[in-house]
């Protein structure tokens, strides 16, 4: 009896630590579906001359930055309204902005590249501040959750951080293709732990703390699988996992929270699920938004399979339990036999 207590005390305390245990995230297959798209060359309402950036606010409305001005979107792709303005001037845009970020209160900042700034404006749209840190072309936003902005300061082959007020805080990288170092720096986002993420014209995605100190990096040029070919955008989901727009390849790739590669998807071309020069992409209720630049358009995919199934972060110590109860139950027995004869 007292060895039954013993095994079922065992089961019990070996399945509770492989649940507390069973944190790490393994990979889980994705694949994308086209859905729709939206747009279509124009300077009309809802009509694109060169889309680029790309968000998406908490209501799952679509921003997307085009030629001197911000166009919103409902889910579905169904114009709503618009922003900006060919100029120099505060609230306007010179150029296409090759990033639109929102804050934690539905700010929303562009990078104005073509005027050397970021401008801020609220939730209506309507033009607030702006702020500069002598940047050659800012490319890239990204937030983290103290509401720090990042830019991609791309000629300057840096990234730099600011206050939510626009005040220079610090800066990161200097010009090379060794670990740590920035060529052009395109993008920038911050995971789920608060490292951040860069991609810059060595075809990679370098990752370094929220110190900016180098942790690692994935990504080659070429186009097979895992390798990237002048990429300029991406976007990370929940789950950290890592969409690029592939923009030389005219593919979106993928790769898990590790760096491990998934899946590519796309060809070159018009049709659907096809692109011509995809610059930048957005992750919005389990949806993929890219902005397919030369075909004046934003491609619409439903993203399968992004949820990663958990592992036991040590099966050493699951096995252990197994052999542990294994050999109890087998006392069990052997006591019992003993009783019998």
């Amino acid at each position: 009896m007292f060895l039954k207590e013993i095994t079922r005390s065992l089961v019990a305390s070996c399945a509770f630590l492989a649940a507390t245990m069973s944190f790490s995230l393994a990979s889980k297959a994705i694949s994308l579906t086209y859905n729709s798209q939206f747009g279509g060359y124009g300077f009309g309402n809802g009509q694109f001359s060169s889309p680029f950036a790309i968000t998406s606010d908490s209501f799952g409305n679509i921003l997307v930055g085009d030629t001197y001005r911000v166009q919103k979107f409902n889910s579905n792709g169904v114009y709503k309204s618009q922003f900006g303005g060919y100029g120099f001037g505060n609230g306007l845009i010179f150029g296409s902005p090759w990033d639109v970020a929102l804050d934690s209160v539905g700010n929303i900042f562009v990078a104005d590249s073509g005027n050397y700034i970021v401008q801020k404006f609220d939730s209506s749209a309507n033009y607030l501040s702006q702020f500069g840190g002598n940047f050659n072309f800012p490319s890239g936003l990204a937030f983290d959750s103290s509401g720090n902005i990042f830019v991609a300061d791309l000629g300057n082959n840096r990234v730099q951080k600011f206050n939510s007020s626009g005040i220079y805080q610090s800066q990161f990288g200097t010009y090379g293709d060794g670990n740590g170092q920035i060529r052009n720096a395109f993008d920038v986002a911050i995971d789920s732990d608060g490292n951040i993420l860069v991609l810059d014209a060595n075809h990679r995605i370098q990752k370094f703390d929220s110190n900016g100190n180098y942790l690692s990096r994935f990504g080659t040029g070429g186009s097979g699988d895992g390798q990237l070919y002048s990429a300029v955008g991406f976007a990370l989901d929940s789950f950290d996992n890592t969409f690029i727009a592939d923009r030389g390849n005219n593919r979106v790739s993928v790769f898990d929270r590790n760096g491990v590669f998934l899946t590519n998807f796309g060809s070159a071309g018009t049709g659907n699920g096809q692109f011509n020069d995809p610059a930048r992409l957005v992750i919005s209720q389990d949806k993929l938004y890219v902005t397919d630049r030369n075909n004046y358009r934003v491609q619409i995919f439903d993203i399968n399979g992004a949820t990663p199934v958990p592992f036991d972060f040590s099966p050493n110590f699951g096995l252990l339990c197994v052999g542990v109860v294994v050999i109890t139950n087998r006392l069990i027995k052997k006591k019992q036999n003993i009783k019998d004869e």
